[in-house]
């Protein structure tokens, strides 16, 4: 029998893809409370994009919407 490769093998720790928590997605709630968010500002985000309760998103996803939001002619 031919010797095993080391390098061509993996553990199944190996093949499994952990994402950059800069991808991690979180209700938009929760990325609210923990950059300290406004109540104002979270009742205009979840206005303006039309969030549902605990609709996940990216935090940067997040902070994009938040811009966008805060952005809008009030009235």
């Amino acid at each position: 029998m031919p010797p095993k490769n080391p390098t061509l093998e993996t553990s199944p720790e190996q093949t499994q893809t952990t994402l950059p928590s800069s991808s991690e997605s979180k209700p938009f709630e929760q990325w609210a409370a923990e950059k300290g968010t406004a109540d104002w500002q979270l009742a205009a985000l979840t206005a303006f994009k039309n969030y549902p309760i605990g609709r996940e998103v990216t935090a940067s996803e997040f902070d994009a919407a938040l811009e966008q939001a805060l952005k809008q002619p009030v009235g």
